[in-house]
């Protein structure tokens, strides 16, 4: 049983339900009706006489949505990338992705012993991700660019997005170039 349903309601799991049907029988969606039952482990299972909560509040991100990185330090005063927020729909069913497009970062060489760029996102306090982005063949000032396509939790206004120096070879991420927050795309 949820520990607690503030939001919403107690719903009892019925024979042949599953966590998609559920949230389109009330008109929910799939990310909201898993982040308020943090109690099931595998959204793929949930069995007959399971009780899970049904949440009415939505607080939840617009999406599609887009967003302005803007550089942390006025060292990269040319730095700016863009990330777009959306859903993509999969033979497995529907998936939150995030891309990020970067343009004006400098050489990570150039900043200690770095040698690409990650695109990191995190929701504070609960998740992050991380990816690799990939330099264009321009030698001197490539643009770089990248994808997640596996967002496994609900996203919230405070969600973070950014560009973030990183070593390849020993696994390192560095410290951050560029960030925006999806505190623009609520709904």
């Amino acid at each position: 049983m949820p520990v607690s349903c503030p939001n919403g309601r107690i719903y009892v799991v019925q024979p042949g339900d599953t966590l998609r049907s559920i949230a389109s029988h009330f008109g929910t969606t799939l990310n909201d009706l898993i982040y308020a039952n943090p109690q099931i482990q595998n959204p793929d299972v949930i069995i007959p006489g399971q009780t899970i909560c049904i949440p009415t509040v939505m607080t939840g991100i617009r999406l599609p949505c887009s967003l302005i990185l803007k550089p942390i330090d006025n060292r990269f005063a040319n730095a700016i990338g863009v990330s777009l927020v959306h859903k993509t729909r999969t033979p497995s069913g529907e998936k939150t992705s995030i891309d990020v497009l970067a343009h004006g970062l400098p050489n990570p060489s150039s900043l200690g012993n770095f040698d690409s760029y990650e695109g990191f996102a995190q929701v504070p306090n609960i998740i992050s991700w991380r990816f690799r982005l990939y330099p264009t063949p321009e030698q001197d000032a490539p643009t770089w660019a990248g994808r997640f396509d596996y967002i496994t939790a609900r996203l919230t206004p405070n969600t973070q997005v950014q560009v973030r120096l990183s070593n390849s070879m020993t696994n390192q991420l560095g410290p951050e170039i560029l960030q925006g927050t999806l505190n623009n795309c609520v709904s």
